[in-house]
């Protein structure tokens, strides 16, 4: 097919898939009312907290931090194409864009 699928309708290999569900307006206007109450340095101190915590053997807070800092699907593969990276998840479907 000439969409990026196969005759299944799955993905072909090497497409890496659209960008996802947009976010709905009541996910939006919760974030906004995290982001009005907790500063910047609020952020910070709570990250801090959790490097503290993690380092003395919370489990949880090394999952939290985890999941933050690599994600919940850690990349496995990391190509480097020229100036570029590409992280490339081990499922076969071929290079992706990196997120952030």
């Amino acid at each position: 097919m000439t969409n990026g699928r196969d005759n299944n309708g799955q993905f072909s290999v090497g497409n890496p898939g659209g960008p996802g569900r947009p976010r709905r307006a009541v996910e939006i206007d919760y974030l906004s009312a995290i982001g009005d109450v907790v500063s910047i340095d609020d952020w910070r101190e709570i990250a801090s907290r959790a490097v503290v915590d993690a380092k003395s053997g919370d489990a949880r807070a090394r999952e939290w931090l985890a999941k933050y800092l690599i994600g919940e699907h850690p990349l496995e593969v990391l190509h480097d194409y020229g100036n570029v990276n590409i992280y490339v998840p081990d499922n076969g479907r071929g290079p992706t864009s990196n997120d952030g």
